[in-house]
């Protein structure tokens, strides 16, 4: 886990020992911690129904736009965003109250990215999607924290030579534990002979990110859900890296069968 994901997990599994707590969404881009929070109490809310009683905001976010009503007096709403998440969401205000396009580089189909949008920006994630995108003088290009370098490169670099005369701000928002494991990466890529990244890539961009910091490095990688996924696909001088919001126990559990 990155350090302020453990942080936000801790907060939230200490409020659950109070009592039960309405989630207004997914509580993290992981099925893993998702079942682990409903196993430790935590309730869901149907499609249309009203909240009642504490709530709260997973971690991605949620934009007001997608906020679930929530019952007058419901008390106490406990907001777990993580930091990362807030400093992309409010450069996305500042940019708009400069009249600029804001771009989000990022998947486009992650809880996340769902919450940059409902603020107001475009999230692309490749080539295709910077090809439909119309001229507009100033533009404000942002980074979902958990692309990797090798997309935000890439997609940049389409975007410079479609808008050659466009007026094109890069603000990189990438969390620094996501750019210090692709460092890892490519200072230990000459010494592995395969990468096993462990995670939830179905909802966790980062862990695609690292797939693709190691492919970009020419490393091996394969990509694996669970300890014992990871563990079958070890071998000798195989490293491990794991996504942002892998649990802990998970990649102890790896790092202990992996030698």
């Amino acid at each position: 886990m990155a350090p302020e994901v453990a942080e936000a997990w801790r907060v939230w599994l200490e409020r659950l020992e109070r009592g039960p707590v309405t989630l207004l969404g997914r509580v993290a881009p992981h099925r893993g911690l998702h079942e682990r929070s409903l196993m430790a109490g935590a309730l869901e809310l149907a499609d249309g129904a009203i909240a009642r009683g504490p709530t709260a905001v997973p971690m991605s976010g949620l934009p007001p736009s997608r906020m679930p009503s929530v019952a007058a007096g419901a008390g106490e709403r406990l907001d777990l965003t993580l930091a990362s998440i807030r400093r992309v969401r409010a450069l996305i205000k500042v940019m708009k109250g400069e009249q600029r396009r804001v771009i989000v580089v990022g998947a486009g189909n992650d809880d996340i990215s769902a919450t940059l949008a409902g603020d107001g920006a475009q999230v692309i994630a490749c080539a295709e999607d910077v090809m439909k995108l119309a001229f507009a003088p100033r533009t404000a290009v942002l980074a979902h924290p958990h692309v990797g370098s090798g997309r935000l490169r890439a997609v940049m670099g389409v975007l410079r030579r479609r808008f050659p005369d466009g007026d094109l701000v890069l603000m990189d928002t990438r969390d620094p534990e996501l750019l210090a494991r692709e460092k890892a990466i490519d200072q230990s890529a000459r010494s592995l002979s395969r990468l096993v990244v462990l995670g939830d890539a179905a909802l966790d961009v980062s862990v695609v990110s690292i797939f693709e910091a190691a492919r970009w490095a020419g490393v091996e990688a394969h990509i694996a859900t669970t300890p014992a996924e990871a563990l079958a696909l070890s071998g000798p001088q195989a490293g491990l890296a794991c996504g942002l919001f892998t649990p802990a126990e998970e990649a102890a559990a790896c790092h202990e069968g992996m030698g």
